[in-house]
Formats: structure tokens, C-alpha cells, sequence
């Protein structure tokens, strides 16, 4: 077979089509001629004959013919397996909420709940927390955030410190 044949055919149907083949080819006939693929270049993921992924059936996934062990199944998201005919844990199997938990939305998909101070549709981008004064307990005062000053307390009267911890003794 003309190796520029296969190759312009094969980037015709990627031009065409958006993606590659994925399947057996037998007796194939070009103007007549049988072709003969043992006689050709091999690229990556072409392997000569049908046999690899005959035996093996893939039920949510693909057949990869030359993975080292021998052919084994590319499943699908959400299933796993031998023969990719096993549900996966769950769509959070694997997830990638980096500061928050991941919450299933249905068999297949997951949403991220962001940890405090932290945003986006992963969990990745820092930012103000959404209670600033979650964490700081005034004693006798209360708690005020502002952008220059961040979370802090304003003490009631008669009290002082960091925290309004600190009493006054009575005027004088």
C-alpha cells in the first residue's frame, strides 16, 4: 500500500470527522488492491491485525490494542473495571476541589463547597473570607470588619485590648 495514500486518507477523516479512528480494519481494498498494513510504517496506536481487542469487551470504553500488558479498556467517566462495567465510586472519585469539599450532583458530575477564604468552581482562588469576624471572639465588645483594618473589636466602655479582655478600673 502507498504510505502517502494511508496518510493523506487518515488526515482527510481527522480533518473531516474532528477525531481518529477507533476499530478494526479488514480487507481493505483501494482501486482494486488489497492493502497490506504489515507493509507500512506503523504510527503510534496502529497495530497490525484485529485480534488484540477481539477478546476483549469494553462496555462503557474503548479497547487500546498495544498497552504494555496486553489490551486493556479505557473507561468512560463514571465507570471503571476490567470491561468498564463497573460504576465508579461516585463523581467525586477523584475530584479535584483543591480547597473544598466535593458534593455529588448526580451519577456522573460534582460541584466544589469552598473552605473559608477561598472561591471559585474549584476551591483554588484565595480570597477574603465570607465571615470576616468567624473566628474572633470579643469579650466585652463586638466585632467589626473593615478593608483597612480587617476583622477586629470594638470594645464596649470601660473595657481595652486586643480582644476587649482588658477592664478599667472606674474613673477616677
Amino acid at each position: 500500500m502507498p504510505v502517502d495514500v494511508n496518510s493523506a486518507a487518515f488526515r482527510l477523516w481527522q480533518i473531516l470527522n474532528g477525531t481518529s479512528f477507533h476499530g478494526c480494519i479488514r480487507n481493505l481494498y483501494i482501486n482494486n488492491e488489497l492493502q497490506d498494513f504489515t507493509k507500512t510504517q506503523m504510527k503510534p496506536g496502529v497495530v497490525p491485525g484485529c485480534e488484540p481487542c477481539r477478546k476483549l469487551y469494553c462496555l462503557h470504553g474503548i479497547c487500546q490494542p498495544n498497552a504494555t500488558p496486553g489490551p486493556t479498556c479505557h473507561c468512560e467517566a463514571g465507570w471503571g473495571g476490567l470491561h468498564c462495567d463497573q460504576p465508579a465510586d461516585g463523581p467525586c472519585h477523584g475530584h479535584k476541589c483543591v480547597h473544598g469539599q466535593c458534593m455529588p450532583l448526580d451519577a456522573l458530575s460534582y460541584s466544589c463547597q469552598c473552605q473559608d477564604g477561598y472561591s471559585g468552581a474549584l476551591c483554588n482562588q484565595a480570597g477574603t473570607p465570607a465571615e470576616p469576624c468567624r473566628g474572633l471572639q470579643c469579650l466585652h465588645g463586638h466585632c467589626q470588619a473593615s478593608a483597612t483594618k480587617g476583622a477586629h473589636c470594638v470594645c464596649d466602655p470601660g473595657f481595652s485590648g486586643e480582644l476587649c479582655e482588658q477592664g478599667q478600673g472606674p474613673p477616677s
